[in-house]
């Protein structure tokens, strides 16, 4: 800030007091403040990763703060030659950022570094510090006493522009919220947001408090009273934290404290550095409770589980599964969608649910697979022109192009072996972060985004990214060309589709072979080209009393453009519990009756037929878990003769392992 704004500022707040107050402070007390009292400011971030659609209005920005190397952000004042005080909640040691250098700036605009931390807490929020080369010559006293009703002065940073003196009156002592251990002192003076940790003056200029909290209208603020600081230990940090644990896909929720410790003094650097790592371990042991004490609530045991359990959903949209406001779990969608289309065929399908972002992406058809998930920037910056990420900058809103090459980039597996590939990238003109998980799918990927401050991703939202992803309800779908491609790159596979052998002859034929089932398919019924396709509906099947994630049904297409298909189904026993309709679909079926007797039927100008494998015939009902059928869909009017003779043909060709 330049030393002409501060002066004009301070002159007009003097003047103010003069002529509204009768105990306007004395000549020395300015000195003092003047001496002792300093903004708190961070290093700006000179990088910007990102590019924008066009150039940033930096002339918008006024001309003191685009040329200010520094962000001032709160206020400190000196409580002896090398001893600061402050607000706790200023310097944020529980949360990682990408601002990590704090300094004192005083009223000439020279920079002091700040070093060790030697008392400190959150809970009461005030933090003592010592500063490097620094030594005050001038301090304020301190006073213990003071009276309501009486006149009191909030000096501080006001709105990051400098120190300026503002008065009113201390209004009442108010009992802190949870257990009313100490009472917060209660002023009037107005408190803006850079006040933080400023100096709280009576009416002789004595520090009676540290201002702590503004109330929205400026009206009623609080300070903490210096007494309450010396009732702590010294050379100790404190941090407590009341929290209440959930994940945004339940109603489970786990109350919990993080009460930790550490022995000063301390670099603020390192001190930030345990702290967020302890937080960061005691967010993971809180979530890992959470689920432990409430498994037998949550999918796959869950009021409602059995019936997604037993049901096949087609779903190349990512679904999460969810416990519904009636308390059951399912699989769900965000209530709107929207489709950006790109070159070559390619589009983006996405909606927000529980403040995250689901991503259908199907490539480009110019774009090769293993470029799309090997080279983040690519990835990101095709995602960035099917939606718009704006950046607000001086009240407009300028479209973001790409935010180059990701940050980070690791793997992470499932409790299903799904491998999703992890990326994040920082935002550092809003210290947060991107943070992406990704499935790749024969026709691209499927992704879960998520945006917040950068310590908020690191020890909060990427844990409980990682529990919805075995929340994470998804079918695989694509050309045979793409599946081809698909398994050229089976570092990628989740563990269920590795053991998959899959190939495609142009326009001949197609040959599958998995552990449980294998079939080959060679234009008999309809052609198959580079259009023709094949759906791997995979769901969530009990077997054995173990919840796995498999495949449920294969879906082999001529073409999307019309309804010439056939399908091969693995139908699951109900248990006990589940609704009337799926156990008597499973009577239906395994004593064949309609749909499921090898007729055909017509509906909406196309023909259809079930029929059970013939692996089936000659087993016993009750000693069936689960039966294979097959469904054949044909355009037109086909008479029943050559459905029965093309599905036998059909079923012919697949080989039952399981």
């Amino acid at each position: 800030m330049q030393k002409k704004t501060f002066f004009l500022l301070l002159f007009l707040n003097l003047l103010i007091i003069n002529l509204f107050t009768q105990n306007s402070f004395n000549k020395d007390i300015y000195n003092f403040i003047n001496e002792s009292v300093f903004e708190i400011v961070l290093k700006k971030i000179n990088s910007d990763s990102l590019k924008y659609e066009k150039p940033l209005p930096y002339n918008l920005i006024p001309f003191s703060v685009r040329n200010d190397d520094y962000l001032s952000i709160g206020t400190a004042f000196a409580v002896s030659q090398t001893t600061f005080m402050s607000a706790a909640h200023v310097f944020f040691l529980e949360n990682e950022s990408q601002f990590n250098n704090f300094y004192i700036r005083d009223k000439e605009g020279k920079v002091y570094e700040i070093d060790q931390i030697i008392k400190y807490s959150n809970l009461k929020d005030y933090i003592l510090f010592t500063v490097k080369n620094l030594k005050v010559n001038k301090t304020l006293k301190v006073n213990y006493k003071f009276e309501i009703n009486e006149p009191v002065y909030a000096v501080g940073n006001a709105l990051g522009e400098g120190i300026i003196i503002r008065d009113g009156v201390l209004t009442s002592l108010t009992p802190e919220k949870e257990n009313g251990q100490w009472e917060w002192l209660r002023f009037s003076a107005a408190a803006s947001p850079g006040n933080s940790g400023g100096p709280l003056l009576d009416k002789n200029g004595d520090i009676i408090g540290i201002i702590t909290m503004k109330s929205p209208n400026e009206n009623i603020n609080y300070a903490l009273q210096l007494k309450e600081i010396h009732k702590d230990r010294n050379n100790l940090a404190i941090f407590k934290q009341k929290l209440i644990y959930s994940l945004p896909n339940m109603s489970k929720k786990k109350p919990c404290y993080f009460d930790y410790q550490s022995l000063l003094p301390k670099n603020y650097l390192d001190l930030k550095k345990e702290v967020s790592h302890e937080f960061l371990d005691f967010t993971e042991n809180t979530l890992n409770s959470l689920l432990k004490e409430n498994k037998e609530t949550i999918f796959p045991n869950g009021k409602g589980s059995l019936n997604l359990l037993h049901s096949v959903l087609t779903s190349t949209f990512p679904r999460i599964i969810s416990e519904g406001e009636d308390g059951n779990w399912d699989a769900y969608i965000p209530k709107e969608t929207k489709t950006s289309e790109l070159n070559n065929n390619g589009f983006i399908q996405y909606g927000n649910m529980m403040g995250i972002d689901l991503i259908y992406f199907n490539k480009p058809d110019d774009i090769m697979l293993n470029d799309l998930f090997e080279d983040s920037k690519l990835f990101m910056d095709l995602i960035l022109k099917g939606i718009a990420f704006n950046r607000n900058f001086m009240n407009q809103e300028i479209r973001i192009t790409s935010l180059g090459k990701a940050y980070e980039e690791y793997e992470y597996y499932d409790g299903y072996k799904r491998k999703w590939m992890v990326k994040t990238w920082l935002l550092e003109y809003m210290d947060s972060k991107l943070l992406s998980f990704s499935l790749v799918i024969p026709n691209g990927v499927i992704s879960l985004i998520k945006i917040a401050q950068t310590g908020n991703i690191n020890s909060g939202y990427l844990q409980d990214m990682k529990a919805l992803t075995d929340f994470v309800y998804l079918s695989y779908y694509g050309s045979f060309n793409q599946w081809n491609e698909f398994y050229e790159n089976k570092n990628y596979l989740p563990e269920v589709l590795k053991n998959i052998e899959f190939s495609y002859e142009k326009d001949k034929k197609i040959n599958f072979k998995s552990n449980k089932l294998s079939f080959e398919y060679n234009n008999k019924f309809f052609e198959i080209t580079d259009k023709s396709y094949m759906y791997l509906q995979l769901s969530y099947l009990k077997e054995k009393n173990e919840v796995i994630w498999d495949i449920s049904s294969i879906v082999v297409g001529e073409n999307k453009d019309n309804k010439n298909f056939f399908s091969i189904f693995k139908k699951i026993k109900p248990e006990d519990g589940l609704k009337d309709v799926f156990v008597n679909d499973w009577n239906k079926l395994i004593n064949k009756q309609f749909p499921y007797n090898n007729s055909a039927h017509q509906y909406e100008g196309s023909t259809y037929i079930y029929k059970l494998h013939d692996f089936y015939e000659n087993r016993k009902k009750d000693d069936l878990n689960y039966i294979y059928f097959t469904f054949l869909g044909m355009e037109g009017n086909i008479p029943e003769n050559k459905m029965k003779k093309k599905i036998k043909d059909i079923n012919s060709k697949i080989k039952i392992n399981d």
